[in-house]
């Protein structure tokens, strides 16, 4: 019980600080949004109702992030240490992380650029499979290449900087990690906004960005996002490294006294 109870707590910890992060940096997600879209900034809402959609994060942050602790933890103990043991393991557990979010993030961005009711909305994308299967493939083709690439550079970045900054150590590895990964891999984004907002497969949409936008068009929000992605990952990464390494101490002492 107590090794259950030592496995699933920084698992839970660390989603609720996902949960946390997502509502501090929501604000600059609608912003980012509302860049990427087709639609004129102003038009898709500008600074106003920067909360709008707020309320299917929260239903699917806390278990798409535990569940991500979970797979990844566990595939890290099946594999050998490495480089590839982290690739392989968060690219397995972004992908089940993505068969929950996905749903909720295009509800999110099309909630943030409408001014259809959230109800209608959640409706209108259930109703169409097409839909559904678009956002997943969308969110799966930028998270998994971004969390494999990020959660490689967190391990060796978190090794470097704790060996000076035990505290912070972690913290700063994700806040590098997350702003390097934004910065490389924002034209996946800009893609992955644009099929949430009008479903239609990879090719068209590269196609219709660059025909409207051309180069430039794949790296709206660039600073934006960089500056979310190193606040959030900072966040609850350093919050889901800290309490497990805590509880791990805390079993140890616990042997040691038995």
């Amino acid at each position: 019980m107590q090794d259950k109870e030592v496995q699933w707590k920084p698992m839970l910890v660390g989603g609720a600080a996902g949960l946390v992060a997502e509502t501090l940096v929501f604000p600059i997600s609608t912003i980012i949004t509302r860049v990427q879209s087709s639609i004129p900034f102003y038009q898709a809402g500008g600074f106003r109702h920067l909360y709008r959609g707020l309320s299917s994060v929260l239903v699917s942050t806390l278990p798409s992030t535990s569940s991500f602790f979970f797979i990844y933890e566990y595939a890290k103990q099946k594999q050998k240490p490495g480089a590839q043991n982290h690739l392989v393991s968060a690219s397995v557990a972004e992908i089940f992380s993505c068969a929950i979010l996905a749903p909720a993030e295009a509800i999110r961005q099309r909630a943030q650029t409408s001014k259809m009711s959230l109800s209608k909305i959640v409706s209108t994308f259930f109703h169409s499979r097409k839909d559904v299967w678009q956002s997943f493939k969308g969110m799966s083709i930028r998270n998994v290449p971004a969390t494999a690439f990020q959660f490689v550079l967190y391990e060796k970045f978190k090794s470097k900087f704790t060996e000076s900054d035990k505290l912070f150590g972690a913290p700063k590895g994700a806040a590098l990690s997350g702003a390097i990964t934004a910065a490389v891999l924002t034209p996946l984004d800009v893609i992955k906004t644009q099929i949430n907002l009008q479903p239609d497969d990879y090719k068209t949409t590269i196609r219709r960005t660059y025909q409207r936008h051309g180069v430039f068009g794949f790296f709206k929000g660039l600073s934006l996002r960089v500056f979310a992605a190193s606040l959030g990952l900072s966040i609850y990464l350093g919050t889901y490294e800290y309490f497990k390494n805590h509880l791990h101490i805390q079993r140890l002492r616990d042997q040691h006294v038995d």
